[in-house]
C-alpha cells in the first residue's frame, strides 16, 4: 500500500476540527493536498509523505474565521464613532461616505481596501463579507475585488441598490435594472471559488418603494446568486411605519417573499418577539453584529436565535464605529452582550428564551461554521475534515495569557477569552499559507500599510473631510489635551 502523499502536513497541535462529531485532537495532524484536506486524525496516525510539514506543537488548529458582515472601504474612517457630533442621522453618514468615495477610482479604493483585509487576515480572517454602496464612481468596486482578489480569501460582495431620496444624494440615485446589470458584469470578470459577487438593498430604509425590494430580489434569484439584506428593525420601523406598514422588517419582507434559505439577513437586530420564528421558518441565515448592539439594545439577541436552532455567523461591521476588525473581540462580546441583554429583559418582566446560554464552543462555531452558511461560501468550507475545503488557522498558546493549563482542560475557554490578533501564527485558505509566522506572505505589510495612509489623505483632501478629522496635531488642543 503507498504512503499518503500530501504538500502540506501540520503535526502536533491541539486540534479543533468542528466536523460533524466536533472532534478535538489533543495532540493532532493535518494533512493538505492541493486545497483540499486528506488527513486528520490524531498525530500518531499519520505515517504519509508530505512536501512540507509544520511543528505546531504550542499551536491549537482550528478553522478559519468568518467575518458575515462588513463594509470594506470603510476602514478610512476607523475610530470616527469617537469624534461624531450627537445626534449625527443616517442621511448625513450616508452623503459623508458617498462624498467621500466619488473621489476614488479603482486603484484608491484597492489600496484602502487592501489595509483592511490584511488587519482581517493577520487576526485569523479567512472570509469576509462586504456590502457596497458607494458607487461614485462606479469603478470603485472594482479596486475592493481586485483586492480581494490578491488577498486568496474568500468573500461574498453585494453590490448594493441605493434609491431613497431622503437618505441619499441624487447623483447616486440607481434603477434596479441598473443595479442587476452592474452586478452580473461583475459576476462574470470577479466570480470565482472564492469568491460570489450579489447585489443588495442594504435594508429596504435605503431603498424607495416595495416595488424595487421585490424587483430586485427576483433580479438575484434569476443571478442564481444569494441575497443579502440586512433585516435591522430599528430604524426600518420608523421607515415602514411612514410607509403605513405597522409591524416589523423580517414581518414586511416577508410579506413581500423576498426572503429565503438564499437570503443572509445581516446586522439582525430590534426585531418583534414573533418575528424570530418567522426568520427560522425560513431559513434566513443570520449574523451577529455585537459592538453596535450592546449600546443601542443592551446586547444582541443571541439566545433567541439559538432558540429557535438558528446558528448566525458573527460579523464587526464597519470599523467607522467599531475600530476593531477582531473577530475574537466580536466572539467575547457575543457572550457579555446576550448576557447583558437576557439581565435587561428580566428586569423588563420579559425573560423569554432566558434558559437559553450561549457557551465559548457556541461561539466558536458561529464564527466558523455559522459565518461560512452565512456567507454561503464552497460547501466544503465546513469544518477540518477528510474531503473538507483547507481553510485553516493557527493559534499560539504558547504564552502566559493561556496558562495555568491544567492539562489543556481550559484551553478551548481560554482561546475564545485571551486570544488576540497578534497571536495568529498561520493562516491557510483553500491549501494556500497567507499567513506564517505572524506575517503576510501576500503583500509586503510596510508597504500596504504606507500606501493605504497616503491613498487616505489624498482621498479626503479631495472631499474636503480633512477639516473633520481631530484636531490632535502639534500646536492644537482638543478635549482638554495639547498636542507638542
Amino acid at each position: 500500500m503507498q504512503p499518503l502523499t500530501a504538500d502540506l502536513v501540520v503535526r502536533g497541535a491541539y486540534l479543533i476540527t468542528l466536523d460533524a462529531e466536533r472532534r478535538v485532537y489533543r495532540n493532532g495532524h493535518l494533512a493538505v493536498r492541493g486545497d483540499t484536506i486528506v488527513s486528520v486524525g490524531p498525530d500518531s496516525a499519520w505515517n504519509g509523505i508530505a512536501r512540507r510539514t509544520i511543528a505546531a506543537s504550542g499551536k491549537v488548529l482550528l478553522p478559519g474565521l468568518v467575518n458575515a458582515h462588513n463594509h470594506l472601504n470603510q476602514v478610512v474612517f476607523r475610530g470616527r464613532q469617537d469624534d461624531l457630533p450627537s445626534g449625527a442621522g443616517m442621511a448625513a453618514f450616508a452623503h459623508e461616505q458617498i462624498t467621500l468615495w466619488q473621489q476614488a477610482g479603482a486603484e484608491t479604493s484597492a489600496a484602502i481596501v487592501r489595509l483592511h483585509l490584511l488587519d482581517l487576515v493577520k487576526g485569523g480572517t479567512t472570509a469576509v463579507h462586504d456590502q457596497h454602496f458607494t458607487n461614485l464612481p462606479r469603478e470603485n468596486i472594482e479596486g475592493v475585488l481586485a483586492a480581494l482578489d490578491e488577498s486568496g480569501m474568500r468573500a461574498l460582495v453585494s453590490r448594493c441598490l441605493v434609491s431613497e431620496p431622503a437618505l441619499v444624494p441624487p447623483a447616486a440615485i440607481e434603477t434596479v435594472d441598473t443595479v442587476l446589470a452592474e452586478t452580473a458584469r461583475l459576476r462574470q470578470r470577479w466570480n470565482s471559488s472564492r469568491i460570489t459577487v450579489t447585489a443588495s438593498p442594504i435594508n429596504p430604509s435605503w431603498v424607495a418603494t416595495a416595488e424595487e425590494l421585490v424587483a430586485l430580489r427576483e433580479g438575484v434569484r434569476a443571478l442564481g446568486a444569494p441575497f443579502d439584506i440586512d433585516l435591522a428593525g430599528e430604524l426600518w420601523r420608523e421607515t415602514l411605519a411612514a410607509r403605513g406598514f405597522a409591524g416589523g422588517a423580517v414581518e414586511y419582507c416577508a410579506r413581500l417573499g423576498i426572503l429565503d434559505d438564499q437570503t443572509l439577513g445581516g446586522k439582525a437586530f430590534a426585531l418583534l418577539p414573533y418575528e424570530y420564528q418567522i426568520w427560522a421558518d425560513l431559513g434566513v441565515k443570520a449574523c451577529m453584529v455585537p459592538f453596535g448592539r450592546l449600546y443601542r439594545e443592551g446586547g444582541p439577541a443571541l439566545h433567541h436565535f439559538l432558540a429557535r436552532g438558528v446558528l448566525p455567523g458573527v460579523g464587526t461591521d464597519a470599523p467607522n464605529s467599531h475600530p476593531t476588525t477582531s473577530l475574537w473581540d466580536a466572539m467575547r462580546l457575543c457572550l457579555v452582550g446576550t448576557a447583558t441583554r437576557k439581565q435587561l429583559e428580566q428586569l423588563a418582566g420579559d425573560p423569554f428564551d432566558a434558559a437559553v446560554t450561549p457557551t465559548t464552543e457556541t461561539v466558536l462555531e458561529m464564527a466558523t461554521l455559522g459565518g461560512a452558511r452565512a456567507l454561503f461560501l464552497d460547501p466544503r468550507v465546513d469544518g477540518l475534515a477528510v474531503g473538507r475545503a483547507a481553510d485553516f488557522i493557527l493559534v499560539d498558546t504558547d504564552r502566559p495569557a493561556f496558562a495555568p493549563r491544567f492539562d489543556d482542560c481550559r484551553l478551548v475557554t481560554m482561546l475564545l477569552w485571551c486570544t488576540e490578533a497578534a497571536m495568529v501564527d498561520t493562516v491557510v485558505v483553500a491549501g494556500r499559507v497567507l499567513v506564517e509566522g505572524g506575517r503576510s506572505t501576500v503583500w509586503d505589510e510596510e508597504r500596504v500599510i504606507a500606501e493605504a495612509e497616503t491613498a487616505a489623505q489624498q482621498l479626503f483632501r479631495a472631499a474636503g473631510l480633512d477639516r473633520t478629522l481631530p484636531p490632535r496635531r502639534p500646536g492644537q488642543r482638543y478635549r482638554r489635551w495639547t498636542y507638542l
